[in-house]
């Protein structure tokens, strides 16, 4: 049962973990627990809900008890809220932390700046860019090759940092889209922006991004964590199929990320030469399109066959990378999504194999065209 006091409409459930993940929400504008709720199960995933307003923050325990922490909010964060979230991210454990940060305004604070930078690879540009319309990078495991519109006020124009690089954008500011508030001269627009309580900037007009670098979600991998960064709150995607869509690759990417083979990928880190024992790890990326990496790892010692294969649903055979003798290391191999006839196979998921004598070793892999 739930804790005596605690509010119905925050705390949504008793024993913590309950859920895969946890949900933070706080602010006045942030997405509803309904909504959340909604996206994880069309995913088959389950969430729990702390709304940190209500509860205050979350002990550091309680975060790394999830296997991803997610933040909507529609404010900047405040100090408790910084040093909690930070003392998490920073926090060097078996695998890399894994955190969703999703809100408007999150970068507008002057005194938030310099932790959003640290922790998701990307600083702030302006204060809401007018554009609503977004489209992915090309062949990016989130965007997935999506245009579309957002609603909402002010999210916050965003581009890559030069001072902890390595972030990737996700989408870019592409059109008007469903912009609500358009306006006719500066002058008009600086009045509405002080009305609402900002500080006008120079940089607000013309209303339009910056530059071709201006992103509205990055994606990032540091030395203890994997973030992914959307300057506009989950509620502000309109179509809840597309909700569940983005969210799932999103926690996809999280977890492939913060696999050793993901973290070195992304960050171009190398690994160790000689794993101490039979290893495959998860591709790289995942969900992929085209092409996907696959690495295994062979302890000293070891002097059997090995073989690496990708298999359907079904259990079909669908393409044979390796087979025979290697000696102990790390090995990285690419599949193209084509079958042994070098045909291309059809979006969905498939399975790779890596059998080392009596050990079998299977990981699932999601093709997105």
């Amino acid at each position: 049962t739930d804790p005596a006091g605690a509010p119905a409409s925050a705390y949504e459930f008793g024993i913590m973990p309950s859920g895969d993940y946890l949900v933070l929400l706080g602010g006045a504008s942030h997405t509803t627990p309904a909504m959340f709720n909604d996206a994880f199960s069309a995913i088959g995933k389950t969430a729990d809900i702390w709304d940190w307003d209500d509860l205050g923050m979350p002990t550091v325990p309680i975060l790394q008890a999830y296997d991803a922490v997610i933040v909507d909010e529609s404010w900047y964060f405040d100090t408790t809220q910084r040093d909690s979230l930070g003392a998490f991210l920073s926090a060097a454990r078996g695998s890399l932390n894994q955190i969703f940060i999703l809100g408007r305004d999150l970068s507008y604070g002057s005194s938030a700046q310099p932790w959003m930078e640290q922790y998701t690879g990307s600083a702030y540009e302006r204060d809401d860019p007018s554009w609503r319309q977004l489209t992915s990078t090309p062949g990016d495991p989130i965007g997935a090759g999506e245009t579309f519109s957002i609603q909402g006020s002010y999210p916050d124009e965003i581009k890559l940092s030069t001072a902890y690089p390595g972030g990737q954008v996700i989408y870019r500011y592409s059109g008007t889209g469903s912009s609500l508030d358009r306006f006719d001269t500066e002058q008009e627009y600086r009045e509405f922006y002080e009305k609402e309580g900002k500080i006008w900037d120079s940089k607000l007009w013309p209303m339009a991004p910056s530059g071709p670098d201006s992103a509205a979600a990055v994606r990032y991998v540091g030395t203890t964590h994997a973030s992914v960064y959307f300057s506009f709150n989950f509620n502000y995607i309109q179509e809840a199929t597309r909700r569940a869509a983005i969210l799932d690759r999103v926690l996809n990417w999280l977890g492939t990320a913060t696999s050793t083979m993901g973290a070195d990928l992304a960050s171009g880190r190398e690994t160790p030469q000689t794993p101490d024992q039979l290893t495959l790890w998860q591709n790289y990326p995942n969900p992929f399109n085209p092409v996907t990496t696959i690495k295994i790892g062979i302890p000293a010692g070891f002097n059997g066959l090995v073989s690496l294969r990708v298999y359907d649903v079904s259990g079909r055979l669908v393409k044979k990378i390796f087979e025979g003798k290697r000696s102990s290391g790390t090995y990285t191999f690419e599949w193209d999504g084509s079958n042994n006839s070098g045909q291309i196979v059809s979006t969905g998921i498939y399975f790779s194999r890596f059998v080392a004598g009596d050990v079998r070793m299977t990981r699932k892999m999601i093709l997105l065209k």
